[in-house]
C-alpha cells in the first residue's frame, strides 16, 4: 500500500499530509539523496506555484531552508531538488507534468548533492539535470519533516496524488544506484547503512513508521488514505539493463534471488 494525499489539492477544505516536528533529517551542507516514488493526480497548485513533495526546515521562520523536493510550476514546470539560504542552491530539469511526468502513472524521482558541488535531479532511473554549486543543504538542526507538504501545511503547496518508499540517506547515490531502485529495487537493498529516513508510506498504522531506527515517525494529518503501492519487488530485478550489480564496489546490496 502507498499513502494517498488524493485531497492535498488547494480545494479542498481538509488537505492531508504527513509530518515530524522534530527530525534528525539535518545535512548541513553533507552528501544527501532523497527518492520516493510518487503518482500524481493533479499538478494544480495554491498560486504560489510550488507543489513540495519532501521538504525539511522549509518554511519554519528561519534563514536557512534545509532541503526541498518539489515541482516548481513558475518556472518552467521544473522538477528541483535543492536547499536557500537566501539564494536557491538546486538542480532544476523542465518536468512537462501532464505529458513527460504522467498523471495516474508511479513514477521515481530522485535529488542529490554529492557533499561537494553537484547537485542533480532523477526521473524515473535518468538523471535529467545537474548544477555545479559548492553550497550544500543548509543548516537547520532538528527542523521540522513532511511528506506532501510545506513542511507544516500552513502555507498550502501541498502534493496532490501518492507518495510511496520515500528515503533519505546520507550519501549521494550513483547514477546505478538510482536506476537500480526506478527499476523496483526495494530501497532497502541499495546501500541500507546510508539510510537516515525510511518511510514505506505502506498506509497500515499511525503514526506512519520510520524504519531506518531514528524514530522520525510520521503524523498524519486529514486522514491520509491508504492506495495501491508503488512498483518496487522484494528480490533485484535482473535485465538487460542491470545485467550484473557491482558488489564489491558498494553498488547496490544484491538479495538472495534474482527474477
Amino acid at each position: 500500500m502507498a499513502r494517498d494525499l488524493s485531497r492535498s489539492s488547494f480545494l479542498s477544505s481538509a488537505p492531508q499530509w504527513l509530518s515530524v516536528s522534530a527530525s534528525s533529517l539535518n545535512r548541513a551542507n553533507g552528501a544527501i539523496s532523497v527518492e520516493c516514488w510518487v503518482n500524481a493526480n493533479d499538478f494544480t497548485d495554491d498560486g504560489s506555484g510550488l507543489l513540495y513533495i519532501a521538504a525539511y526546515n522549509v518554511g519554519s521562520g528561519g534563514s536557512n531552508e534545509g532541503w526541498w523536493l518539489l515541482l516548481n510550476r513558475t518556472n518552467s514546470n521544473s522538477l528541483e531538488f535543492g536547499s536557500w539560504d537566501g539564494v536557491d542552491h538546486k538542480a532544476a530539469w523542465g518536468a512537462n507534468p501532464g505529458v513527460t511526468w504522467t498523471t495516474g502513472t508511479w513514477h521515481h524521482l530522485t535529488g542529490s548533492w554529492d557533499g561537494t558541488n553537484t547537485w542533480k535531479i532523477y526521473f524515473d532511473g535518468v538523471q535529467k539535470a545537474s548544477s555545479t554549486d559548492t553550497q550544500g543543504p543548509c543548516s537547520g538542526a532538528n527542523g521540522p519533516f513532511a511528506i506532501g507538504a510545506f513542511y507544516n501545511g500552513t502555507a498550502g503547496r501541498f502534493f496532490f496524488g501518492r507518495v510511496a518508499e520515500s528515503t533519505v540517506r546520507n550519501v549521494a547515490l550513483t547514477d546505478r544506484e538510482v536506476a537500480a531502485l526506478a527499476a523496483g529495487v526495494l530501497t532497502r537493498r541499495v546501500r541500507p547503512a546510508s539510510i537516515i529516513g525510511y518511510w514505506p508510506l505502506a498506509g497500515l498504522t499511525s503514526p506512519e513508521p520510520d524504519l531506518s531506527g531514528n524514530a522520525n515517525n510520521l503524523t498524519l494529518t486529514n486522514s491520509p488514505g491508504a492506495a495501491n503501492h508503488a512498483p518496487v519487488t522484494l528480490w533485484t530485478p535482473r535485465s538487460p539493463a542491470f545485467p550484473q550489480f557491482d558488489v564489491a564496489a558498494g553498488d547496490v546490496l544484491m538479495g538472495q534471488a534474482c527474477l
